[in-house]
């Protein structure tokens, strides 16, 4: 297929929320399992060195209570990491959700040489070389260009989703 495909769709919050809750998940999976074993690694020997220190350093013997301190200490960062995160993100969705009120329906126009968006605030073009990604989401198709996630509702599409995003890739692999 190289003819243009044309879709007109109005984007919800839950669509919106959707790809950003699959985006990082598939991202998420990409991470090396390597990758994060080394961290762990790293934040053990990080411990023990910091104990160590503190235990040599100070001329004293301990019983473990600072190993335990130390551990509450660090999940009790790590949890406040984790909810600043969860903010974060619900405060950007927020503000995705916002704009897509304010943009209305949007009609993309996706051909060889890229895709054309056409909505209430304006028009974009985006060559392939400028698609990050063509992500698979439940009932959707996620076009990523850089750290922005364009949501495409499946419903909408003139084709079957599979192949939407099969002819999606086979015009990015060859921009």
């Amino acid at each position: 297929m190289s003819e243009e495909i044309v879709v007109k769709f109005r984007l919800g919050e839950a669509d919106f929320a959707a790809a950003m809750r699959e985006a990082g998940k598939q991202m998420h999976r990409r991470r090396s399992k390597m990758t994060f074993l080394l961290l762990m690694v790293g934040i053990a020997v990080a411990t023990v060195v910091v104990l160590l220190i503190v235990e040599r350093g100070f001329q004293f013997e301990t019983d473990g209570s600072h190993f335990v301190a130390f551990v509450l200490g660090m999940v009790t960062c790590l949890c406040i990491i984790a909810v600043n995160a969860r903010l974060a993100l619900r405060d950007t969705a927020a503000l995705g959700m916002a704009e897509d009120a304010a943009r209305g329906q949007v009609t993309a126009r996706f051909g060889a040489e890229g895709v054309h968006w056409e909505s209430g605030v304006g028009h974009t073009w985006t060559r392939w070389n400028g698609i990050s990604e063509v992500m698979a989401i439940p009932h959707a198709t996620v076009l990523r260009t850089g750290a922005v996630l364009h949501p495409i509702p499946d419903a909408e599409v003139p084709i079957p989703g599979e192949t939407f995003r099969t002819q999606l890739t086979t015009w990015k692999d060859a921009a």
